[in-house]
């Protein structure tokens, strides 16, 4: 029913089912589910990241792997934003503060397309992210470089949650974003400045 009916409203109402009849981490919904994420219907995918998101773990090893492939740019990178942005909240259930590759996963979607994807990002990143994590402090400088100032703003304002005061990079950067001729990313920059610790 999942992949072979010809109407979506079926298949989501088989992931539905799967999604109660399969216990927690079980390999058959898991791989029903995943599969349905490359469905063409919009409701599919949804009830597919839904029933996803029942059945992983909190340490699934392929979890952030699939979201990795629905959020990022590249063949299976899904089309539909609100998707994108159910599977930011999906990263940030199902991975532990301190997964790397959850939080890299984080940070490279701040780049998206769409605000509220880059909005669901940010989000997933507080609570991924490590306070002093050299590598997302990183990524998020080099999001300060961002051609649009929404996604530098967002990157200001999560360095002031995740860098470390000492960092001799990020003061000086928040300092020269302070100068900036936009007014909101000036603001940010000068909490940003003041959250760092």
């Amino acid at each position: 029913l999942i992949s072979g009916h010809e109407l979506p409203e079926v298949r989501a109402a088989a992931l539905e089912i799967v999604a109660q009849a399969e216990a927690l981490d079980g390999p058959y919904g898991i791989g029903v589910a995943s599969n349905a994420l490359r469905d063409q219907s919009e409701e599919v995918t949804a009830a597919a990241l839904t029933t996803l998101r029942k059945l992983w773990n909190h340490k699934h090893p392929q979890a952030v792997e699939t979201l990795k492939d629905l959020l990022l740019p590249g063949n299976a990178q899904s089309k539909d934003a609100v998707l994108r942005c159910n599977a930011c909240v999906v990263l940030q259930n199902i991975a532990v503060r301190g997964n790397a590759d959850a939080a890299a996963v984080a940070v490279k979607a701040m780049a998206d397309d769409d605000d509220s994807v880059r909005t669901a990002a940010a989000q997933a990143l507080k609570q991924l992210a490590e306070h002093g994590d050299i590598e997302v402090t990183t990524a998020l400088l080099g999001l300060t470089q961002h051609s649009d100032v929404g996604v530098q703003t967002l990157a200001v304002e999560l360095l002031g949650n995740v860098a470390r005061a000492g960092d001799n990079q990020v003061s000086p950067r928040l300092q020269e974003l302070k100068k900036t001729h936009d007014d909101t990313l000036q603001m940010t920059a000068e909490m940003a400045l003041k959250q760092l610790r």
